[in-house]
């Protein structure tokens, strides 16, 4: 626990300057530079922070893990998402943010997504306990998205892959391992007492990005 509480504090430390990259947008700045930055901070907790970390920016954003490259664009929406590991305990921590560059405001549509996003998180963060039903939790995060008209997983038709809408699970433990049990997604699984988990839910478009 107390690595992963190193970790977490790594990870708050490096999203603040990730965060204040972002906002200030000096002409230029790249995926690359802010996730080096990152890492140097990380670095200075006695954490590391992999290559791969995302820091991906417009419909970027939109894909997967896609970890993001490139100049970073005035208004253009950035997800962040980092998994800084404590060298002492071999722990991981796991963390992510959305942010609009050079704290423009965004679109009406990105604001909708923030909202359902938010709405998500806050409902399935409610039924956090142990002995929790982990499938049921991420169902209540899919209803925001559904109700508002989006796909996700659950609602999908059987074999269709999504690429837009909530098109991943809910969360993950964490701990010894960046994802691990218990899963919370389409797969049963039950919340312990002492699991140190994600919640992740998220929103996307090809066109526009995502919020997560």
């Amino acid at each position: 626990i107390e690595g992963i509480r190193r970790a977490q504090k790594a990870a708050d430390e490096a999203m603040a300057v990730g965060a204040r990259l972002i906002r200030e947008l000096r002409s230029g700045l790249t995926s690359e530079e802010v996730r080096a930055e990152m890492q140097a901070v990380c670095d200075a907790h006695g954490c590391d922070l992999a290559d791969d970390v995302i820091v991906a920016h417009g419909p970027q954003s939109a894909v997967g893990h896609e970890e993001g490259h490139g100049p970073i664009g005035e208004g253009e929406v950035v997800i962040v998402d980092i998994w800084p590991r404590d060298r002492v305990s071999r722990c991981w921590a796991d963390m992510t943010r959305t942010f609009i560059a050079g704290g423009m405001q965004p679109p009406e549509e990105l604001v909708e997504y923030w909202r359902l996003t938010r709405e998500a998180l806050d409902r399935s963060f409610a039924e956090v306990r142990a002995g929790a039903d982990c499938q049921q939790i991420y169902g209540i995060s899919c209803e925001p998205f559904e109700n508002a008209g989006y796909p996700t997983q659950r609602s999908k038709p059987a074999g269709e892959k999504l690429d837009e809408g909530y098109y991943h699970s809910l969360g993950h433990g964490v701990g010894l391992e960046v994802h691990e049990r218990p899963n919370l997604g389409r797969t049963p699984d039950t919340l312990m007492a002492g699991d140190v988990i994600t919640l992740e839910p998220g929103i996307y478009s090809k066109a526009l990005g995502g919020v997560r």
